[in-house]
């Protein structure tokens, strides 16, 4: 039989779109099935008799009493997963004919949707995974031949191979969807943007930033500033072309405020998995700590009260002691004492310290 590769590429092409395309996995077993010349075929992903996946070309109402139920009951299945690697077999050569027709099995399930002579073979996917395929034809038809037998392993172990390649796939999915969430739970803004200032990928709090014009703005799909424009552009460009890291101060949101900008050349293990080798990666502060979620962690990192952590978060978010004094229609010297308090317990000198122990600790959204 001439190879699969060189005759039936269009085939070919159809079996590894299951790597990426979810209908394309549905259709899997038609597309074995007609390549093969069958009359029904399967595949089927197998933890131990566990299903995990299954493409099969029955009609719906035959698949899902076989999904549901006859899967379980199939002599043939525990005889496939018994063969060795690559080993594709003869329904006979499986399970005796006499013992199959004794089934209830062949009874209820084969008989009446002509499953009678299958082709069957496994192949391992991974440590505890198998892929198995199942072609079939019905009695009327030429039976399969050494040639169909050799067809068969070769088409099944392109399945596999696409089968592997999706597994990988989502595997590698999943760890930047990962990846992205914890991103996402940063407080500080994250960039991934290339020497001309395009910005790749962003994590949610940079995006916000940029959105409401807080001290960045992204135009035209580019990063951008207000006074510190051109400062902001160098740095990214020679932290790009340079591998020189930089920071430079950006206009806050409010009169005098300022947030900090750092830019880094950006790594193959960037967090956001993105990567060519001209890249930076830009880390902007936010304009304040979220001030109710400030409170709670206070509270609970220095054992503060709930007007003490009140208090500190009204000063970590920029407030005068006069402001926060008049807000809480306290005197000066009712919040000295807290402050007092407030130092004890978080062993600073004074605000300044004070401060600069709370921007040390993580921000998260």
């Amino acid at each position: 039989m001439r190879s699969l590769l060189d005759h039936r590429q269009e085939m070919l092409d159809r079996v590894y779109d299951a790597a990426f395309d979810d209908l394309a996995l549905e259709r899997l077993g038609h597309t074995i099935g007609r390549a093969l010349g069958a009359d029904d075929a399967a595949v089927s992903m197998r933890r131990g008799l566990e299903m995990l996946a299954l493409s099969i070309t029955a009609p719906p109402s035959d698949a899902e009493a076989y999904t549901s139920y006859y899967w379980r009951l199939d002599p043939w299945t525990p005889a496939i997963l018994a063969l060795p690697p690559g080993r594709f077999t003869f329904g006979d050569e499986l399970v005796p004919r006499e013992v199959l027709e004794r089934s209830e099995f062949f009874v209820d399930f084969a008989r009446p949707t002509g499953v009678l002579s299958p082709m069957c073979g496994r192949l391992p996917m991974d440590a505890d995974t198998t892929l198995t395929v199942s072609i079939c034809r019905t009695e009327s038809m030429k039976p399969f031949s050494e040639d169909d037998r050799r067809a068969t392993t070769e088409l099944a172990h392109h399945a596999r191979r696409s089968m592997q390649l999706r597994r990988r796939l989502e595997a590698a999915q999943a760890r930047v969807g990962l990846a992205r969430s914890a991103l996402d739970a940063v407080a500080f803004g994250l960039a991934l943007v290339d020497a001309d200032g395009r910005v790749e990928i962003a994590n949610t709090a940079f995006e916000e930033m940029a959105r409401s014009g807080v001290g960045i703005r992204i135009v035209g799909g580019r990063l951008s500033s207000d006074a510190a424009a051109d400062r902001l552009a160098r740095l990214v460009s020679r932290a790009v072309r340079s591998r020189i890291s930089g920071a430079c101060r950006l206009d806050g949101p409010e009169s005098g405020s300022q947030l900090s900008a750092i830019v880094v050349p950006a790594s193959a293990s960037n967090p956001f998995g993105v990567y060519s080798g001209r890249h930076a990666l830009v880390a902007v502060s936010p304009p304040h700590a979220p001030e109710r979620e400030g409170v709670e962690i206070l509270a609970q990192l220095f054992g503060l009260s709930s007007a003490e952590a009140e208090v500190a978060a009204s000063l970590w978010a920029g407030r005068s002691p006069q402001q926060i004094a008049a807000e809480r229609h306290v005197k000066l010297t009712t919040l000295k004492t807290q402050f007092d308090a407030i130092y004890r317990k978080t062993g600073a000198a004074n605000q300044q310290t004070l401060l600069r122990l709370f921007g040390s600790l993580p921000r998260v959204r």
